[in-house]
């Protein structure tokens, strides 16, 4: 892990600062297969195995590397005039080779390929692009020594609170696209499909709904017997 952070004070009593933040993993855990059966339209899949007298071979591998690169910027108020606040953004991308040892998320257990585990590489299904958080807490000027409602039966209801709130903002999670069915004949599982070209993923705005986030006019089934060369995530734009 590197970092690297510069603050500038502001004023007495804030702060900004500016900061990157990297990070590298190697021989990570992945779940891997060996005595997968070769893709083929037709034909029995266990007598296409390397070994036809065993079945799946599963095996953790370290085999997985990853990286994180990111920016951000901060803005620190300390508590001054009963306010205190704290804003911070980052931009970063997280890359990798699988993103967990099992599913996580919309990830695949294992390769397509069975072994290929660099042929994974992409964002990390757990990737965020963007993300914003301020929280600001606020004491209420009320209350004993405090400048409204400083004695009697008013100080001792509405001295001492506070209100305070967080708020969030993030661009989504990548995706992995399957195509639902075998279509490689290898008894592996869901297959990814093939990228149709000159289609781009992304849609406009105007065009989004719950139901079609992304251009599903840019991907196609492979032709059976066969693995899709779609990537392992897929990150459509996004906005706040």
């Amino acid at each position: 892990m590197y970092e690297l952070n510069l603050q500038r004070q502001l004023s007495s009593s804030t702060v900004f600062e500016l900061g990157y933040l990297g990070s590298q993993g190697h021989r990570l855990e992945r779940i891997i297969t060996y005595n997968l059966p070769a893709p083929a339209p037709t034909g029995s899949v266990s007598a296409r195995s390397p070994a036809p007298e065993f079945g799946n071979i599963q095996y953790l591998s370290g085999a997985a590397n990853s990286n994180y690169h990111s920016l951000s910027a901060k803005l620190t108020r300390r508590l001054t005039g009963g306010l205190t606040l704290l804003t911070g953004y980052t931009y970063a991308k997280s890359i990798d080779d699988g993103s967990g040892i099992r599913t996580l998320g919309s990830d695949q257990l294992k390769p397509q390929t069975g072994t290929c585990v660099s042929c994974e590489r992409s964002v990390s299904i757990f990737d965020t692009r963007q993300r914003f958080v301020t929280s600001v807490l606020y004491a209420l000027p009320g209350g004993k020594g405090k400048r409204y409602f400083n004695h009697g039966l008013a100080s001792t209801l509405i001295g001492g609170w506070q209100v305070g709130t967080i708020w969030t903002l993030s661009t989504g999670f990548p995706l992995n696209i399957l195509d639902g069915k075998d279509q490689s004949n290898t008894g592996h599982g869901y297959d990814r499909p093939n990228v149709v070209p000159g289609q781009s993923i992304n849609l406009d705005a105007s065009q989004r709904s719950t139901g079609k986030w992304f251009n599903t006019g840019a991907v196609v089934l492979q032709p059976l017997g066969s693995w899709g060369n779609w990537g392992a995530t897929l990150q459509p734009a996004r906005g706040f």
